[in-house]
């Protein structure tokens, strides 16, 4: 869409001569609207992590820093380092290891959180045994309680642990 209009005030005539001319026909000149795009802020770490994954200055299977962290570091708030690490997830580069953190994808899949826990489980119990209480468990997994509750929950779907009373125990 372009503007036209009449002045003679010089700044606006300035402006026109060095933004978008000035007609030969008198003192008419024309403006583009310009359509100003700016990247969202949060281009500049996908950018940054996006080469050093693919430059191998992280390995599969690696934590990435924490979001906290990854926001001091770039100066940017820690939703928009979400975000970029979601981008980054969207394309493969990482994965999201519930209660652990972001990751670099290709790492072994018994490297994940809940692989090991259920590992743990399944080969630290006998039939019939109780389960200690969440909070020692992901203690000593070094997983959060949530990530605890879903694998036993997902053990209990699949027929290995019941529930009684207050606890869980292995099925025989």
């Amino acid at each position: 869409m372009f503007l036209a209009a009449y002045t003679t005030d010089p700044r606006m005539l300035l402006t026109s001569i060095l933004g978008a001319g000035v007609s030969t026909y008198g003192w008419l000149f024309f403006l583009e609207e310009a359509e100003i795009h700016t990247p969202p802020i949060f281009t500049d770490l996908v950018m940054r992590l996006r080469w050093e994954i693919t430059h191998e200055q992280y390995k599969p299977g690696e934590k990435l820093p924490g979001t906290r962290e990854l926001a001091q570091t770039h100066k940017l708030n820690r939703r928009s380092v979400g975000r970029a690490l979601q981008i980054l997830h969207e394309e493969g580069l990482i994965e999201k290891w519930p209660g652990r953190g972001w990751y670099i994808a290709g790492g072994h899949p018994n490297d994940k959180p809940r692989d090991s826990v259920e590992w743990h489980l399944l080969n630290t119990t006998r039939p019939g045994q109780s389960l200690p209480p969440t909070d020692e468990l992901a203690r000593l997994c070094g997983v959060s309680p949530s990530t605890i509750r879903r694998v036993i929950n997902d053990l209990v779907n699949r027929g290995h642990f019941h529930y009684r009373g207050d606890r869980f125990y292995r099925n025989g």
